[in-house]
Parts: C-alpha cells; structure tokens; sequence
C-alpha cells in the first residue's frame, strides 16, 4: 500500500513536468517483488493448510536396494533372521566395548545405520550391523547407503559371519572409499490401496 501511495504522487509529479522515469520503474520493480513474494506465501499457506487438514494415505511401499541383490532377496526367501540379527548386534557392541568405546543401540529408529559409538576422545563411529547364519553379501539399503556417503570415515560396516556358530567379525570402514558401487533395483512394490580391530574388507 505504501508503495502504491508513493507510486500515484510520483505519477503526479510527472505530469506536472517533472522527471519521475527512473523512480516510476523503480518503484514498480519494488511493487512487483513484493507481489511475487505475497504469492509465495499465500501457496505455503495453503500447502500447509492441506497438509495439516488431509490425512495421508500409503499407496505403496518401494524398496530400493544398492546390489548386489542376494538371489535369496529376490525370490522372496529371506526368512526370519531376528536370531541373527541380535547376535551380529551383541558382538559389534562387545567389541566396541572392548576397545574402550561406548556404543548406543538405534537400529530401531531407521536413520541408516544400527549403532552409534562415541571413543573416548570424543569421536564417533556409525555402524551398520550385518549379520549371516553362514556368510554372505552385505546389502546396504537406500538410507543406509546415503548415511555411508554423508559420514564417509566415520561409518563402518561391522558384518558378523556364522552369527549363530561361532562368530567372526569384518570390518570395513568407509564403504564409499572402498570403491563399492550401488545397483539399484526396486525388489518389492506392494500396492494396499574373526577379523581384528585393523580388519577391512573391501568387498
């Protein structure tokens, strides 16, 4: 409003004789940016209307997994590897103990990695948990190769082999710089409507 009031006097000024050319565009260049950023703001309203008002609806479910995909995961015969799973779990978080670190379990909280360990001087370690009954490949998912990619040295993969005989563990530090590379493929779509401290695998 104050820009328009300003606009109609220079208006005025120029008709009575005066040279008002640049502050008239000037003017207008204001009016307009502000005007482009009331637009702006109005669709943010309303977008946050919608969102806050409409309850959202799963139309499905995508998968995407950096490969290789183990066949086992592609013919839908993964099983139940909870076992598994907690004892790759125990021996990650006995080692870092071990080795004087105080790990944190948050594998259930879906941030792209299993654990959290803070060493002693002050520094952190962010691991992924890999376990197998036997051996196997180590799959990362979608978050989890992302993770891998933003933490770079300070992420880890601590596989676990022969979880439920007679545990060894691999560690692979900064999977990235390994030089691994991600197939992606969409593997499921369901519409509702002993290594030591210094070990490293790089594969």
């Amino acid at each position: 409003m104050e820009l328009q009031a300003r606009l109609e006097r220079q208006h005025e000024a120029e008709a009575n004789g005066r040279d008002m050319g640049i502050a008239i565009r000037t003017t207008n260049q204001e009016v307009e940016t502000l005007t482009k950023e009331l637009r702006r703001r109005r669709e943010d309203l309303q977008r946050q209307k919608v969102t806050s008002i409409q309850t959202p609806r799963v139309m499905g479910v995508t998968a995407v997994i950096p490969g290789p995909v183990p066949r086992v995961m592609e013919e839908g015969r993964g099983g139940d590897n909870t076992n598994v799973k907690m004892v790759a779990m125990k021996v990650a978080m006995d080692h870092e103990v071990a080795y004087g670190r105080t790990p944190v379990d948050i594998s259930k909280t879906g941030v792209g990695y299993d654990m959290r360990s803070e060493g002693s001087d002050g520094a952190f370690r962010y691991i992924e948990v890999k376990g197998h009954a036997t051996t196997g490949d180590v799959t990362l998912y979608y978050t989890e190769w992302q993770m891998a990619h933003q933490m770079r040295n300070e992420f880890f993969i601590y596989e676990v082999n022969h979880a439920l005989t007679k545990p060894e563990l691999w560690i692979t530090q900064d999977p990235v710089e390994q030089g691994i590379e991600p197939t992606e493929r969409v593997v499921e779509y369901h519409n509702t409507g002993g290594a030591t401290e210094e070990g490293c695998r790089g594969g």
